[in-house]
């Protein structure tokens, strides 16, 4: 594939951590990565140069995303929330309604309608939680509370629909994880902050490598329940999104452009498939 696709892929996949209620994990499914990265993570010797050059094409991406992307897609927020949120619905219905097909060939046995239940309900359930909540991690030694952090932020990357902005919120930790991502923007601020980001890597890799292959041995032995629940997981998210766009009033120009960005997001994520 493509570097330059790549690179736009990890753009767009790195954007998901910025977007409240977006799961990265999800965007990279409905742009066809998700199962190809899972593998190159937990075979990354069988095919070592293939692999490395998909997943650094798609870091780069991701890390342009989170150090740049997030200032803009902020600034656009506030600006213009709807054509904003709508674009990005349109990306992950571009690649969902395929998938969605696919899932539902499969026999509907009641396992996989359970977990799918199931996934929906954890998102629906994690879309409520309180914003100040907090939990005993903050009386924690800083480096374990950084490394705990990254493992989170591995899971929340990794598991499709799960949105990492929600469990941080749950956790009483989306301020510390805002601050840390801000301070990737000039290599003196990163050297600044060095003992912070240190566990935070570390955690981070150890844990996309745990959950990349926990999820990468399901996908081969339990595809069918798996993709039930990560279409449950995908369909909450969703739901939940265009929910959230609800609670705001609009003017008939913002709608309409916003309609026009929904359709050109599926577009995209149809075309970069």
């Amino acid at each position: 594939m493509n570097i330059f696709i790549l690179v736009v892929k990890g753009f767009i996949i790195g954007i998901g951590k910025v977007i409240p209620g977006v799961s990265g994990a999800m965007l990279a499914m409905s742009l066809g990565l998700y199962e190809q990265c899972l593998d190159a993570i937990t075979h990354i010797f069988q095919n070592f140069k293939k692999n490395m050059i998909l997943l650094s094409s798609l870091g780069f991406g991701i890390f342009l995303a989170i150090v740049l992307g997030s200032k803009i897609i902020a600034f656009l927020l506030v600006r213009c929330y709807l054509p904003t949120i709508l674009l990005f619905i349109g990306l992950i219905l571009g690649g969902l309604i395929p998938f969605y097909k696919n899932v539902t060939k499969y026999p509907k046995k009641l396992s996989n309608l359970i977990l799918f239940f199931l996934c929906f309900m954890i998102v629906i359930a994690l879309s409520f939680v309180n914003q100040n909540s907090k939990f005993s991690f903050q009386t924690m030694n800083s480096s374990w509370l950084y490394f705990i952090m990254g493992m989170i932020d591995a899971a929340t990357m990794v598991i499709p629909g799960i949105s990492g902005t929600a469990i941080f919120m749950m956790l009483g930790l989306y301020e510390s994880v805002l601050l840390l991502f801000a301070n990737l923007d000039s290599v003196e601020n990163i050297i600044h902050h060095i003992n912070i980001l240190i566990p935070f890597g570390i955690g981070l890799g150890i844990g996309v490598l745990l959950v990349s292959a926990i999820m990468s041995y399901l996908l081969k032995n339990k595809k069918e329940l798996v993709n039930y629940g990560i279409l449950g997981f995908q369909i909450a998210a969703l739901l939940v999104i265009f929910l959230e766009t609800l609670n705001r009033s609009y003017g008939i120009v913002e709608i309409i452009i916003g309609c026009i960005l929904l359709l050109f997001g599926i577009k995209i994520a149809r075309y970069l498939e």
